[in-house]
């Protein structure tokens, strides 16, 4: 998994760039989006495209239906190595839980 320190913008996916170093700071995304830290993402997941690659984004942008692998090994509370395919079952507020249902592709 990609080391983000700064987890991902709620509202593109992006990962955090910076962060204000205050209580109750705001963390900057790569894409220029501000945003509270305490609702930056923490997860990064694969989306497997139609044509079999993978595509790493933040788990708050897969949709419904999509299909995706953890591959979060290196997170600290990471325990799959992107081996099994899920499939989104509902629109995620996934920040750091897999809503999902396990496929064979």
């Amino acid at each position: 998994m990609t080391n983000l320190p700064y987890g991902t913008c709620p509202q593109c996916g992006s990962p955090g760039v910076s962060r204000e170093r205050r209580p109750n700071g705001n963390d900057k995304c790569s894409e220029g989006h501000g945003y509270p830290s305490s609702t930056a993402g923490t997860r990064v997941v694969k989306k497997v495209l139609p044509d079999g690659t993978k595509l790493a984004v933040a788990m708050s942008m897969l949709k419904a239906g999509d299909s995706f692998t953890l591959d979060d090994l290196g997170h600290p509370k990471g325990f799959e190595d992107g081996s099994r395919v899920y499939v989104a079952l509902s629109e995620p507020s996934l920040n750091n839980g897999v809503w999902g249902i396990e496929v064979d592709v």
